[in-house]
């Protein structure tokens, strides 16, 4: 049986021991504040590592570099290497953090099998950033062909073969998350990703309307909801997405770049540029669904007023619920009272004894 709280025991009993040694008082007390110091000098990169991701979260990012780098200094476990290597990657100096990573791959012990898989996935990102797409996708297939699994790999992968045109891959990848149960907002993405560049784009606008629902703190399915909202001509509805789509937090790891999106705003917005703009997102939907430059098209239009433009797709009509459907929704909306494994531990935890 796991022992809670074993660091916490071991240090009452150390401190139990050293008030029973046949020692004098002053002798226990500098024995008891000299353990202390030690004890604190040796944690102090867990330390470091935790105020670092206090300043992280609260945005003081240039802080929070210099506290990793003390962290790093301090000799910490390679699992926290890995960790300041990936927010490194993610929001601060990618090369940094790459090095990082490959410092990991020298090292002879601290090493296991899950450490190495997630080190190659966060390679696999910085390629990348770099540009260098296959690469990061023949990274991260050896990944899974080795049998390792987790959420950031299916993302990351699913991600890779959807950037380079690798539908079948994707779909195998996301049909195994499903089969798993393996749910995050960026797969739920990716599937709408994939439903898009295959003109499934009823299929496409369920999938990004639930999405963006639950507010994703990522501009990509801002993006692709409006590439579907311009499929159906809603223009007025595209924009809207989009600018709130820039309002989410871009990093080094983001798929689009908050430029690219800029322009398409404003294309959309200027009434000169609008029908053109338009119909180039729409016939170019595998470009524009992974922030790459659209075709465009040498044709020229009458300035364009209308939010909601004429010759594009029509919306197929819904189709009525069965029966069936509506008694499952409407068991979906009744509250869930049964108590789970992580709302028992919470009570037992905060027992009133």
């Amino acid at each position: 049986m796991k022992i809670k709280n074993l660091g916490l025991y071991g240090s009452l009993a150390f401190t139990l021991i050293i008030i029973l040694l046949p020692i004098g008082r002053i002798s226990k007390l500098i024995i008891l504040f000299g353990s202390v110091a030690g004890l604190l000098f040796y944690r102090r990169g867990i330390l470091y590592y935790g105020k670092g991701n206090k300043k992280l979260q609260s945005g003081a990012l240039d802080e929070a570099w210099v506290l990793y780098r003390k962290a790093l200094s301090a000799s910490v476990a390679p699992n926290i290497r890995i960790s300041i290597a990936s927010m490194m990657i993610q929001q601060g100096d990618v090369s940094e953090g790459a090095a990082l990573l490959e410092t990991y791959k020298t090292l002879t012990k601290g090493r296991t099998k899950e450490l190495d898989a997630v080190v190659e996935i966060l390679l696999s990102m910085v390629y990348w950033i770099e540009g260098d797409t296959k690469k990061a996708l023949t990274t991260v297939r050896a990944v899974h062909e080795a049998g390792f699994r987790d959420r950031n790999l299916l993302i990351n992968h699913t991600t890779f073969a959807l950037m380079e045109g690798e539908w079948k891959e994707a779909k195998a990848l996301l049909d195994e998350a499903e089969e798993k149960k393996v749910e995050s907002p960026g797969l739920q993405d990716n599937r709408a990703w994939l439903a898009i560049v295959q003109n499934n784009w009823v299929e496409a606008e369920e999938l990004l309307t639930e999405l963006v629902s639950k507010g994703p703190r990522f501009a990509e399915p801002y993006l692709h909801l409006a590439q579907v909202k311009i499929h159906w001509g809603l223009v007025g509805e595209a924009i809207d997405l989009l600018k709130e789509g820039l309002a989410k937090p871009f990093i080094n790891t983001s798929g689009i770049k908050a430029a690219y999106v800029e322009e398409l705003v404003e294309a959309l917005s200027n009434p000169q540029t609008r029908r053109k703009t338009a119909i180039e997102i729409d016939k170019d939907p595998k470009a524009v669904a992974k922030g790459s430059p659209r075709k465009t098209i040498e044709e020229s239009f009458e300035a364009e007023e209308e939010l909601i433009l004429t010759g594009f797709a029509k919306r197929p009509a819904a189709k009525p619920k069965t029966k069936a459907a509506k008694k499952a929704e409407s068991s979906e909306r009744e509250p869930n009272l049964d108590l789970t494994e992580e709302d028992l531990a919470f009570i037992e935890a905060n027992e009133i004894q």
